[in-house]
């Protein structure tokens, strides 16, 4: 074992079948044995430390076979002394901003209002563009309009698409709002109804006004994902790379933060992207379709690294989830509309 480093050593003699870092989180939380099954112990009182000093009785080391009582004090402390594993520290907030006697005002809450008052600030800035089909003054209902879309389609579309089970058994489960679930693809068909009556009312078309509210969304997309995060909930799979955090009800485990990944690319470049590319005019649906396709892609990868519902699990080949279904035809269509635009390109206020 000369030429393996030391934690590499202890590994391959203690454990040669675990992975390194099955070994660090028998580290990392302290274990007790009881018929044969790994049990976890008190956890740490800060996340991100280390047990030291501890004497551990009873660990599960691969050996062909369960073997509680063998003695690896030394062997544990050296790795904890040269490979320690570098983790963030996930930051204890409050999910509940303001509490006044029975009266709670959640942060998840404050972040939708933050989304639409960010879409109402500057939709009012591109409803002064000349080729506009709504006035500045439009904005406030405009606004109120897409919110009732995102917060109705997207309680139906997560009851339809991820707890149709209960659902069926169960109707009033919909109206079951305390309990949480809400689903962006619902959110978004929302949007698209309550833009299309918006539209009769205006006097223009639903494509019209998607085109200009299409780079107004991420504002809200990423004001979500950093309620989600407060919230500690749809975090990722299991890992052990540097930036992983233990979030409060995820369990014992690393995770990767998905809130964080899903918050940058849906929420920030995102943003960059259409923001950029709506600057001067484009063809009617043009921005529309890039705002499908580049969310349909970016929620697309990060399914990879975010855990799937625990109701619905993996749907297919061990891997696909059902955000990677219903972004595929985000994908798809606005690919579609993006080359539907540009060959007969219409301008947007047509």
């Amino acid at each position: 074992m000369s030429g393996l480093s030391g934690a590499q050593a202890v590994r391959t003699f203690y454990f040669p079948l675990a992975p390194l870092a099955d070994v660090r989180q028998v580290v990392k939380y302290p274990a007790t044995a009881k018929g044969g099954f790994l049990r976890p112990a008190q956890e740490p009182s800060r996340p991100g430390a280390f047990a030291r000093g501890k004497v551990f009785r009873a660990l599960y080391c691969r050996l062909g076979r369960y073997r509680p009582e063998i003695p690896c004090i030394m062997a544990f402390r050296l790795i904890v002394q040269l490979a320690p594993v570098t983790m963030l520290t996930y930051p204890q907030i409050d999910p509940i901003a303001i509490a006044i006697g029975p009266l709670k005002i959640h942060w998840y809450g404050l972040m939708y209002l933050v989304g639409f008052a960010g879409v109402w600030i500057l939709g009012k800035k591109r409803a002064e563009k000349p080729w506009s089909p709504i006035k500045p003054e439009a904005i406030e209902d405009l606004v109120t309009y897409g919110a009732l879309g995102v917060i109705l389609g997207g309680r139906i579309g997560y009851t339809l698409f991820y707890n149709l089970p209960e659902f069926l058994h169960n109707p009033l489960v919909l109206f079951e709002i305390w309990k949480g679930g809400m689903s962006f693809h619902g959110g978004m068909l929302g949007v698209f109804v309550a833009m299309w009556f918006f539209g009769k009312q205006q006097h223009c078309t639903m494509m019209q006004l998607t085109d200009i509210i299409s780079p107004l969304c991420p504002i809200g997309l990423f004001a979500g994902r950093i309620g989600n995060f407060i919230n500690s909930e749809l975090w990722g799979r299991t890992t052990d790379v540097p930036w992983a955090m233990v979030f409060p009800n995820g369990g014992p485990l690393p995770r990767h933060p998905s809130q964080l990944y899903e918050a940058f690319l849906e929420g920030v470049v995102l943003f960059v992207i259409l923001w950029i590319y709506t600057a001067k005019p484009r063809p009617k649906m043009a921005p529309t379709g890039m705002a499908l396709f580049f969310y349909g892609c970016f929620r697309f990868f990060v399914e990879f690294f975010r855990m799937p519902d625990v109701q619905l699990g993996y749907l297919a080949l061990d891997w696909v989830t059902m955000g990677q279904i219903l972004s595929m035809p985000m994908i798809l269509i606005g690919a579609g509309m993006i080359y539907w635009a540009y060959r007969k390109p219409v301008p947007q206020n047509v």
